[in-house]
């Protein structure tokens, strides 16, 4: 997941909100039902409630807030340009509503305003207009910043402030000048002091710990050197709501991290969707992509579903990438050819993964097989296995060019690293580096980043740091702005602890 493309994880830290609103209105037994349900992401029923009490005239602000959460859930997950133009309007006469009608005398006016202008920068920044988003995402920091100095102990504002500075942290350096300009200031380090106090308030208040849980779960999915954190923090739940998709989806992406592709199977095979839920079709790819991992045969079945049934905007040209990986690895170059050309053709290139699917795809030659093996075996963490046919496949003979020669030597770092071999894994990365650092390849560079991360494990900060910046200068390929965002995410880590 990528800095400027963690659009469509960020969306789950906003998916549960405070479950009372007194000051503006009181919730009713019917409210709270309805909000539940569109956590649930059992919509129909959750409109029934709603249109109900609107009929009555009840709790005017906190039925537009509950709509607002709906609608902006719905394009998120789906996608779908149509219900993004609606969600527009109506989210500008909600959020009017709310301002004109709300007591601007609770800590909620401006609170209320400030996370449904971030929805909306989300929703834009997602479809790409990013003139809009801007102003959504200034609205909503200068709504923030007048509620904690109206309110200062209102203890939701640090959930607000906190993504809106990781958010400001992920801004790439040739935009900082802009941020200056705005007077916007922020950083990962600051954004997870606030989330850290916020999940720390929530264990002693009546706000949810579930939802401090699930924010800071995708800061550390993001953002953790650690592969284990975002796991590990999730599990310490005591109920574990599996059964919620957007519980699932989170837990399934930090198992993702950890390596424990088994385990994501099993989920998918153990909960299958409620019918009467917004179908997620993003789990389909997901589901389909473990399959693959593991070179199920079927694995096919589910990115073929993800394909036919999504209508959005992004992981099109990857789910097709990986279909072509599928029929190359069974033997039909036929339909190879086919989903490769489909790479080419459909869906767009924002995100990372679609970018270096795009990248791949274009090249003539056909993937080398063991490599590809190597690579599946990896992003499933069945690392042994990886490094067996790499080390089976040993001769250089096996490997016609230098890209396929550099990607060799980077998947023995890679797995060497995650093997916990790191003296292995330095000679590897630092191999790559050496060769690779001219190429126009992403190799050389996550090499740097990943001899980073060693050294800062070591306690060598100053070598880390030397690293870190090395893998700023040699950002190449598609993952040119995941690479940045993660070098510097670091530095700065690193220099807070100083």
């Amino acid at each position: 997941m990528k800095p400027l493309n963690q659009i469509l994880f960020y969306f789950i830290l906003w998916i549960i909100f405070p479950g009372q609103l007194s000051g503006i209105e009181t919730p009713t037994d019917s409210s709270m039902e309805a909000y539940n349900l569109i956590l649930q992401l059992r919509f129909a029923e959750a409109k029934n409630i709603l249109e109900v009490q609107k009929k009555y005239n009840e709790e005017e602000t906190y039925v537009n807030y509950l709509e607002n959460l709906k609608d902006f859930l719905e394009v998120i997950i789906t996608e779908e340009s149509g219900k993004y133009i609606a969600y527009k309007e109506n989210s500008h006469k909600r959020i009017e509503s709310i301002r004109k009608r709300g007591n601007m005398d609770s800590p909620y006016y401006l609170f209320l305003q400030a996370e449904m202008h971030i929805h909306s920068f989300l929703v834009n920044f997602k479809f790409q207009d990013i003139w809009k988003a801007a102003i959504h995402f200034y609205s909503s920091y200068k709504l923030i910043q007048e509620n904690n100095t109206l309110f200062p102990d209102f203890k939701p504002n640090a959930k607000i402030m906190g993504i809106q500075k990781i958010i400001l942290g992920s801004v790439p350096d040739n935009y900082n000048w802009i941020m200056r300009i705005a007077g916007l200031e922020g950083s990962m380090a600051e954004g997870v002091k606030y989330l850290k106090e916020y999940h720390e308030f929530t264990r002693k208040s009546v706000y949810p710990e579930l939802e401090a849980i699930m924010i800071l779960a995708h800061v550390y999915i993001q953002n953790s050197t650690n592969d284990t954190d975002a796991l590990d923090f999730m599990q310490s739940l005591s109920d574990q709501p599996i059964e919620n998709s957007l519980f699932r989806f989170t837990y399934i992406l930090a198992l993702n991290r950890a390596g424990m592709n088994h385990e994501v199977i099993s989920i998918f095979e153990e909960n299958p969707q409620n019918s009467n839920e917004l179908p997620f079709q993003f789990l389909e790819f997901l589901y389909g992509e473990a399959k693959l991992n593991r070179f199920d045969d079927d694995a096919y079945i589910p990115l073929e579903a993800f394909l036919s049934k999504f209508n959005g905007l992004h992981y099109i040209k990857s789910a097709w990438h990986k279909l072509s990986w599928y029929y190359l690895l069974h033997g039909n170059s036929e339909k190879y050819k086919e989903c490769k050309t489909m790479v080419r053709n459909a869906g767009v290139k924002m995100i990372d993964a679609d970018k270096q699917a795009l990248h791949e795809s274009t090249e003539d030659a056909v993937p080398n097989l063991i490599l590809l093996k190597a690579r599946l075996f990896f992003d499933g963490g069945y690392y042994k296995d990886a490094e067996a046919l790499l080390f089976e496949n040993h001769s250089e003979k096996n490997y016609r060019s230098p890209a396929e020669k550099l990607e060799y030597f980077y998947r023995l770092a890679r797995i060497s690293h995650k093997l916990g071999e790191l003296k292995k894994a330095e000679k590897y990365y630092r191999l790559v580096l050496n060769t690779g650092k001219e190429l126009p390849f992403y190799y050389a560079s996550y090499s740097a980043l990943q001899l980073g991360k060693i050294f800062e494990t070591k306690g060598d900060s100053n070598q880390a740091v030397s690293y870190y910046e090395t893998a700023l200068k040699l950002r190449n390929g598609p993952y040119k702005n995941s690479i940045g965002h993660k070098a510097r995410s670091a530095i700065e880590k690193i220099e807070n602890q100083k």
